[in-house]
C-alpha cells in the first residue's frame, strides 16, 4: 500500500511536470509567431492595453520566453481568478522601483501588469511592477 501511494505521487508530479511542459511549447511556438510583433513607428494600429492588479502566482522561464501566472483581484474575469502573461525582450520588470531581469520577479508579491493581446488571442506584457 504504501508503493502504491507512492507511485501515484510520483506519477501525478510527472503529470505535472509534462502540463508544463507543454505550457512552455505553446508559449515558445505563440511567441516566435506573435510575441515580438509590435506595430511599426508611425502605424495607424492602436494597441489596447489592459492593466491587472493581482498576486503573482508563478513565473516560468524558458529561453528568451517567460510566462508570468497572475491571481487577479477581478473575481470571474479569468478562469479561477489566474491568467496567464507571456513575456519577452521588449517586457519591462520593475521590482522595488528599479528595472530588473525577468528571474527576479517575487512570487507571492503583489504586482501590477500592463499588457496587450496579440491578435486577440496571446497576452503579452508590456510592464510588470511590483511594489516592495
Amino acid at each position: 500500500m504504501i508503493k502504491k501511494s507512492i507511485t501515484r505521487r510520483g506519477s501525478g508530479s510527472r503529470v505535472n511536470l509534462l502540463a508544463k511542459f507543454f505550457i512552455l511549447l505553446v508559449i515558445l511556438v505563440f511567441s516566435t509567431s506573435f510575441a515580438n510583433s509590435v506595430p511599426a513607428a508611425g502605424s495607424q494600429q492602436a494597441v489596447q492595453k489592459d492593466t491587472l492588479k493581482g498576486e503573482v502566482v508563478a513565473v516560468d522561464n524558458l529561453h528568451h520566453i517567460s510566462m508570468l501566472t497572475l491571481r487577479s483581484d477581478e473575481i470571474g474575469r479569468f478562469p479561477n481568478d489566474r491568467l496567464n502573461i507571456f513575456m519577452n525582450k521588449n517586457t519591462s520588470v520593475k521590482v522595488c522601483n528599479e528595472r530588473e531581469p525577468v528571474k527576479d520577479i517575487n512570487v507571492s508579491r503583489n504586482a501590477t501588469v500592463t499588457y496587450h493581446e496579440v491578435q486577440g488571442l496571446l497576452p503579452v506584457a508590456d510592464t510588470v511592477s511590483e511594489k516592495c
